[in-house]
């Protein structure tokens, strides 16, 4: 049938029947075109994820410029609008449903009418390869089973100019019921190699195709990259649920509808159920652009306290069409009828016994708005293992001492056994603050007292006495606090006392993972044996005004690793008298994002001293746009190997504004890789500056330097051992104007 029909361009298209053609056409155009069930329209999609997915794959033997005979697909699938359930594949790097069609000696500009045709395409090209191995194997369940096609082909030698050759790896992934079809290339070099290769698909008689840019007969290069080509008429709605938990009494029950179709949707239908009971149908009406979400009020309920409903509703029909995918149209849910408000625990006549019970009934309830436990005074002898919480959106929940004061409320734990001992573990949980308590750990073993594992967020500890055994080990498990294994969000720690522990504060949620948005201020952090804060892949962070001490030998003040974002290291007091490294940065915006925030260290006050050899009070490493301003950096370390200040393997890094001395018989700075100017250096024994040639003087430094122009030599005259706060007058003023402009001075 002719008739006229929109079509949306997303992607390179060329349509060729006989001599006409276009390529590349504007948004939306109105064509009158009889349109066959092959000349079905796709678009393309290349924000994806690389993500090949591999079982227990059939080997294929093919030779060179050899294709298959028919292969099973293991379920129908839809392309270009014929329906096919066999398969070949050419060792020349496609697939085709044309089975017993050509190997494709040589690519083509496609669409080309001549053979072959009706193919998929991951790399096709001249490839006469030295070694192929090539796989495929159907995975899942009707109706979404998968066909996934594996290549690695490689030619060791040539063709020149490529002296190592060239690889295709990779696979294609055919989707049942959605015909979707995904193209993820692990790796492909062909265009090094002078080796022109396409990259598409190619309807029946080769009059269509589509293929993304650049990709097509060409030479091009690529590794981890995913190509998508969607069925125009693909249309998908995902269902989820807005809050599983809701306060006593008549309450909307919602729903949240999102479109991850490729069209907008102005017309669907939803269907649910309440403890099994069908309820009336919702008709929508609403337009729903791609990707946005639509609230749905499905209708009333009375919900009781303490109560739990099953709540299952499904769309259906969007635009009076099949919806494309339907396992994600469906939710299934208790709904629960959830805490809200004060509540006491211990003491007189409370709502809870014990803080393991008022626990117990928030983990079984959720909490429908925020609620605030009330602890009254006493010592609470408990362990809280606290998971997942049903908390709804816009709630926390508080555990707090009722008076107000830390000394009140005591929650403790004694062991004298084990090695992963933990009095508060947080699992997956988000949403809940402590504050003003004495949470204290006590006995002979290695033990933590705050451990937040896998995901959480909005997790939140502030006036708290926070303490764990004495452990003279660099093992993490006995960190006062830890963070670790998966991602936290919005962690935060104000105004607390940390004390003792192998770590003060252990940050690190693993290789694939980050702690977002980290706040840590103000706390007295006092004698952990081996870090003060360790902070390991953290993106985005405030580290301000906190006091930082230990005794150990062994200690390093504060030390960043691995770290992304926005980052502040503000005003703090870092002691450390007998230990390792005052304050460490390294690996700051390391393997270079795509777009690095700078770290900024201002107005600290460190004071490093001991014997131990390579000591560092301030020490910059292999990082990327990190400015240190108006600090004092100073050490009195009898190691002649020791130094106030050291950078090494920075780069966009800048020293300024800031007081850097050695009072024992090392050198002020080690200074490589960084730019410094405006500031005070000062030693008591010679050299003043190395960077591999020593230099007493700074007027000898900045002579072969070119840097600190600006910088003086004096004794800044400190108020004492441990107070750093300057008395010579030459100082004022000698600093540089800033930008951004930094208007506190740790001095004033």
């Amino acid at each position: 049938m002719v008739r006229t029909r929109p079509i949306s361009f997303t992607c390179h298209f060329v349509y060729r029947p006989g001599q006409f053609s276009w390529s590349f056409l504007p948004a939306l155009l109105w064509l009158l075109v009889p349109f066959t069930s092959s000349q079905a329209q796709y678009i393309i999609q290349t924000d994806g994820v690389f993500d090949p997915v591999y079982n227990n794959p059939i080997d294929i033997t093919l030779l060179p410029d050899e294709i298959s005979g028919p292969l099973d697909i293991g379920f129908d699938f839809n392309f270009f609008g014929n329906t096919y359930a066999d398969f070949a594949i050419s060792s020349n790097g496609f697939i085709s449903f044309q089975v017993g069609g050509e190997s494709g000696t040589s690519p083509q500009t496609i669409p080309d009418p001549a053979d072959p045709n009706d193919l998929i395409a991951l790399g096709w090209g001249a490839l006469l390869p030295d070694y192929i191995y090539i796989t495929y194997e159907t995975m899942g369940t009707a109706p979404y089973r998968t066909l996934h096609v594996n290549f690695f082909i490689e030619d060791y030698d040539e063709p020149l100019p490529c002296a190592s050759g060239y690889v295709l790896s990779g696979q294609i992934i055919l989707y049942e019921t959605t015909n979707i079809i995904e193209l993820h290339t692990d790796y492909w070099d062909g265009g090094d190699c002078n080796t022109p290769s396409t990259q598409g698909i190619e309807n029946e008689d080769g009059s269509i195709a589509f293929y993304d840019t650049g990709r097509n007969n060409a030479l091009w290069n690529t590794s981890e990259t995913l190509v998508r080509f969607v069925p125009e008429d693909y249309e998908n709605l995902a269902v989820m649920a807005l809050d599983p938990v809701f306060c006593e009494g008549l309450r909307d029950i919602r729903i949240q509808v999102q479109n991850v179709g490729i069209a907008s949707v102005d017309t669907f239908y939803v269907d649910w159920t309440w403890d099994g009971v069908p309820q009336d149908s919702i008709n929508v009406y609403t337009s729903l652009p791609v990707n946005s979400i639509t609230e749905v009020v499905l209708g009333q309920k009375t919900i009781g306290s303490d109560t739990s409903y099953m709540l299952k509703a499904w769309t259906y029909n969007p635009e009076n069409h099949i919806d494309n995918y339907t396992l994600n149209d469906t939710i299934n849910v208790p709904v629960k009828g959830g805490l809200e408000g004060t509540y006491t625990i211990g003491g007189a006549s409370p709502d809870y016994a014990t803080i393991t019970d008022a626990m117990t009934s928030l983990i079984n309830s959720g909490a429908c708005d925020s609620v605030i436990f009330n602890i009254r005074p006493g010592t609470y002898t408990e362990e809280l293992d606290i998971p997942y919480l049903t908390i709804a959106t816009g709630a926390v929940v508080i555990f707090q001492s009722e008076t107000n004061n830390p000394d009140d409320v005591i929650i403790t734990k004694h062991y004298t056994t084990g090695s992963s001992n933990r009095m508060i573990e947080i699992t997956n949980a988000s949403h809940i603050h402590f504050k003003n308590l004495t949470l204290r750990v006590t006995g002979t073993v290695c033990s933590s007292a705050v451990y937040l594992n896998s995901f959480c967020a909005d997790v939140r500890f502030s006036g708290c006495k926070i303490s764990a055994p004495t452990c003279n080990s660099t093992s993490t498990s006995g960190a006062v606090i830890s963070l670790v294994n998966g991602q936290k969000d919005n962690i935060g720690f104000e105004n607390n006392v940390i004390r003792k522990g192998s770590y003060g504060l252990y940050v690190s949620p693993g290789s694939l993972s980050l702690a977002n948005d980290l706040v840590i201020e103000g706390n007295s952090i006092d004698s952990a044996y081996r870090h003060g804060m360790y902070l390991n892949r953290v993106q985005g962070m405030d580290v301000t005004d906190n006091t930082v001490f230990s005794p150990s030998s062994a200690f390093y003040g504060i030390e960043t690793n691995t770290t992304y974002g926005p980052i502040r290291l503000e005003q703090n007091n870092i002691y450390v008298p007998q230990g390792v490294y005052g304050l460490r940065v390294y690996r700051h915006n390391y393997n270079a994002p795509p777009s690095p925030d700078t770290l900024y260290i201002l107005n600290n006050m460190i004071n490093l001293g001991g014997a131990v050899s390579g000591t560092r009070s301030m020490s910059l490493e292999q990082s990327s746009l990190v400015n240190a301003w108006h600090n004092t950096i100073h050490t009195t370390s009898t190691s002649s190997t020791s130094y106030a200040f050291y950078s090494t393997g920075n780069t966009l890094s800048d020293l300024r504004n800031s007081v850097i001395t050695n009072f024992g018989p090392g050198r002020a700075a080690w200074m490589t890789a960084i730019t410094s100017d405006h500031n005070d250096y000062y030693c008591i024994t010679p050299p003043l500056i190395s960077n591999g040639t020593n230099y007493t003087t700074l007027e000898d430094w900045v002579l072969v330097s070119g840097q600190d122009h600006n910088s003086i030599q004096i004794d800044p005259e400190y108020v004492s051992a441990t107070d750093l706060h300057v008395g010579h007058g030459a100082l004022n003023g000698a600093g540089d104007t800033l930008q951004p402009a930094v208007t506190l001075d740790i001095d004033d």
